[in-house]
């Protein structure tokens, strides 16, 4: 069992690594060699990302010899340690690239498997740090999510969402929606009150591990999809099949305000891909016309 003085520590140095990384990146972002991850221009990679990384691990190893690693950008070590250490060197990549200052480096450490240590730095100065059973800190104060009451939702809500209209029946006052280009920050703008939930359609465990543990010890909640139960459930750890790293961990996620996710989990539900939807309907089809054979020929 982790211990409060072992989290204590863990924090201090993550938040230590995490301010050494943040002067990587504001020293390069002039300075910059850009490769992509894949097809296309919409994932690139930079020399800062993976600086930035390579920081990370050898502090691990040099601090916590016993801990591993999981990274964005690979390399990870200590795949069966008890403590794991997951990391996003600049999420929001393109934002970074182009100036906008609308990206974050996140870093959350788990405990078999349960996150219990995040904190994050974001392009527009603020880091935000919290440990399980802790408050959650901008800097060295303590966070004091922004409140408006009265106000309409304002939020993140990626595509692949519905709103089921029976079930929505106080409805919904969302009043507007946000695209930031970087779940690490929207998770950090609703731990701060700067919006009030985000619907993330399927975030890796790099984007969230760190915001989910600032943003429960500012008093909000993250919720996952279980979409063979078909409904939101508290995430409180990261799962995956046997067999598997925590690399694969993807799940649709909903963060916010714990009054707002109630209502939400009621509401909201992911909406199949259409490239899934025709499939299923192709497959559908092809077994009736095969039962509607197999009749014919009885």
């Amino acid at each position: 069992m982790s211990s409060p003085a072992e989290l204590e520590r863990i924090e201090r140095e993550a938040i230590e690594m995490l301010s050494r990384a943040a002067e990587v990146a504001l020293a390069r972002r002039d300075k910059l060699a850009v490769e992509y991850k894949g097809h296309g221009v919409s994932n690139p990679v930079t020399q800062v990302d993976r600086e930035i990384q390579q920081l990370f691990a050898e502090s691990i190893r040099a601090q916590f010899p016993d801990h591993g690693m999981v990274g964005e950008e690979g390399g990870g070590f200590g795949h069966d340690a008890d403590y794991q250490w997951v990391v996003d060197p600049i999420d929001g990549t393109i934002n970074y690239l182009k100036g906008l200052p609308l990206y974050g480096i996140s870093v959350g450490v788990l405990y078999r498997r349960v996150p219990v240590v995040g904190a994050i730095w974001l392009g527009t100065g603020e880091l935000l740090h919290a440990r399980r059973g802790g408050m959650a800190h901008v800097r060295d104060q303590p966070l004091h999510p922004r409140e408006v009451p009265g106000s309409g939702l304002l939020g993140v809500r990626h595509p692949g969402f519905r709103i089921r209209p029976k079930v929505n029946r106080a409805g919904l006052r969302i009043m507007d929606t946000r695209s930031t280009g970087s779940i690490a920050y929207d998770l950090a703008a609703v731990a701060l009150g700067w919006m009030d939930f985000a619907l993330l359609r399927a975030p890796k465990i790099w984007d969230v591990a760190g915001g989910v543990v600032i943003l429960e010890a500012a008093g909000g909640r993250a919720l996952w999809y279980d979409r063979r139960r078909g409904k939101w459930l508290p995430l409180d750890g990261f799962l995956v099949l046997r067999g598997q790293r925590l690399e694969s961990w993807s799940r649709p996620l909903l963060a916010g305000r714990r009054d707002v996710l109630e209502q939400m989990a009621r509401c909201v539900i992911p909406a199949y891909p259409p490239a899934l939807l025709t499939s299923l309907r192709a497959g559908i089809r092809a077994a009736r016309q095969a039962y509607r054979r197999c009749r014919t020929a009885l």
